[in-house]
């Protein structure tokens, strides 16, 4: 009701300015051309004084400039303190924060959704093609060692160690799998433990300096572990770096992780290196992902979580 009053009051005043100008710039610039024509009772008055003669109809385009020059002076800052009115009148409750809040919740759902469904893809594929296998050659064993057993015990006491090692070799590929989902070590002592001991399991010597880091909500040390755990990938695969370092820190309502290593650089986000589905991953927690990697090196993977301590 209060935009409807102002605009109401505000858009005919400046309409009728707007008209006023625009009319009088059209009647200056053209009277030379048709005063002559009406009757005298009739003669225009394009500004100050009376068109009655050529004289005076000569004059009239230098009414017309004088017009012309206030139309450009004043209609484009009339239209922006009109739009301006509104944006304060209409967004002045915060309404502007809602709609951008809605905005960034429904980016960061849909990111959520996505790493989602990328994480049931990639268990679904570790099991299929590593756990599934070995448990299926397992299962071969046993019949094989079921049909030979009474007749050839020597050839199957072989063959049971060779049951027995792809046993073994299906229950590491299924504790690899637990621990790719949600490592036990990140629930039990927290993202600082974690990620030191996924340092030490790193290809590359890797430091890892966390002091005072404390807990943080499990969603913040879950990203945060796998955007370690991605980084160091890359590092090994894609860098030939010969170390890397890994700081986590925690600053005034956020979690800073950043992992440098010292390879080649050149780390492109849209090459297939993981660093897209790393930047989602962050996003899907409402933080932020900056990749510095210029051509001759270093790599820096800095990404910050916001959280309340």
């Amino acid at each position: 009701m209060r935009w409807a009053l102002e605009n109401s009051v505000a858009g005919s005043v400046i309409g009728c300015v707007t008209l006023v100008l625009a009319v009088g710039t059209v009647v200056s610039f053209t009277c030379p051309l048709w005063w002559w024509l009406l009757p005298a009772e009739y003669a225009v008055n394009p500004g100050l004084y009376r068109v009655d003669s050529w004289p005076a109809a000569a004059v009239t385009p230098l009414v017309g400039l004088v017009y012309l020059s206030l139309y450009l002076a004043l209609v484009p800052r009339s239209a922006l303190w009109h739009s301006r009115l509104a944006h304060r009148t209409l967004l002045q409750r915060g309404d502007h924060g809602l709609l951008a809040r809605i905005t960034q919740i429904t980016a960061s759902r849909d990111d959520a959704l996505e790493v989602h469904r990328t994480e049931l893809q990639r268990i679904e594929r570790d099991l299929h093609d590593g756990t599934q296998n070995r448990l299926v050659a397992v299962r071969v064993h046993l019949g094989l060692l079921e049909r030979i057993l009474a007749e050839d015990p020597e050839r199957a006491w072989g063959l049971l160690e060779t049951t027995k090692d792809a046993a073994d070799e299906a229950l590491r590929e299924l504790r690899h799998v637990v621990r790719s989902i949600y490592p036990p070590l990140l629930a039990d002592r927290g993202l600082a433990s974690a990620v030191s001991s996924l340092a030490a399991r790193c290809a590359l010597p890797c430091s890892v300096e966390a002091d005072g880091l404390g807990r943080a909500p499990v969603a913040v040390e879950t990203a945060a572990y796998f955007v370690v755990a991605e980084a160091l990938t890359n590092v090994h695969k894609h860098s030939n770096g010969s170390q890397a370092s890994v700081i986590l820190t925690k600053t005034a309502g956020s979690v800073l992780v950043r992992v440098t290593d010292d390879g080649h650089g050149g780390a492109d986000e849209h090459a297939g290196s993981g660093l897209a589905g790393l930047r989602r991953r962050v996003a899907s927690v409402e933080g932020t992902l900056n990749i510095s990697s210029p051509a001759d090196g270093p790599t820096t993977v800095e990404a910050r979580f916001p959280c309340a301590y």
